[in-house]
């Protein structure tokens, strides 16, 4: 699969502030929270996923790479998160669209 964005270049891009607060929904194995997290460790990351499976690889790629900014929350984003209204700074949603459910008025 051709991958159509670069996390690194689009995070280098993004101007992180010192203790921000960051979530990935449907965050996979760590595509994009595993580079935000070695940019930048002094910012809050939650990886959320709907699978165990992806989390579980997530939480094997955070040891390997030694990044520990990282919080791992199991929810589908469609019913919530578990976090506060507000309370993120950035949302990043690269690759969920497909698992979205279309409703009909």
């Amino acid at each position: 699969m051709v991958n159509l964005l670069n996390p690194e270049k689009v995070i280098s891009e993004i101007p992180l502030k010192e203790e921000m607060s960051v979530a990935d929904f449907g965050c996979g194995s760590g595509g994009w929270v595993i580079p935000l997290a070695k940019r930048r460790k002094d910012v809050k990351i939650y990886a959320i996923d709907v699978l165990k499976e992806a989390l579980s690889a997530l939480k094997a790629n955070v040891e390997m790479e030694k990044v520990y900014n990282i919080r791992t929350i199991l929810a589908d984003v469609e019913k919530g998160t578990g976090i506060a209204d507000n309370f993120l700074d950035l949302v990043f949603m690269t690759n969920i669209f497909f698992k979205l459910k279309i409703r009909k008025n």
